[in-house]
C-alpha cells in the first residue's frame, strides 16, 4: 500500500503500488522509486497519478505542499 509522505497520496486511497502501476501502465518499481524519494515526478506524471488514484490533482498538490519543509532545496 502506498505510504503517506512527501510524494505519496494520503493513506485513504487504499491502492497498492502494483495496482497504481497497472493503472499507469508502468512497472511497480517506478512507483516504489517515487515513494522512496529516489525519483521525482514531473507535472504531467503528477497529474496522471492523481487521475489514476481518482483524486483531484489540485487537492493532492495542496496536500503534498502542506507536508513539505518550509525551505525546499532543488
Amino acid at each position: 500500500m502506498l505510504r503517506e509522505g512527501a510524494g505519496a497520496p494520503p493513506k485513504e486511497t487504499d491502492v497498492t503500488q502494483v495496482e497504481l502501476a497497472e493503472r499507469l501502465g508502468k512497472p511497480q518499481p517506478f512507483i516504489s522509486s517515487i515513494e522512496q524519494g529516489v525519483r521525482r515526478v514531473d507535472l504531467i506524471e503528477f497529474y496522471a497519478i492523481a487521475r489514476a488514484l481518482k483524486l483531484s490533482s489540485e487537492l493532492l498538490f495542496a496536500e503534498v505542499v502542506r507536508k513539505l519543509p518550509r525551505n525546499v532545496e532543488i
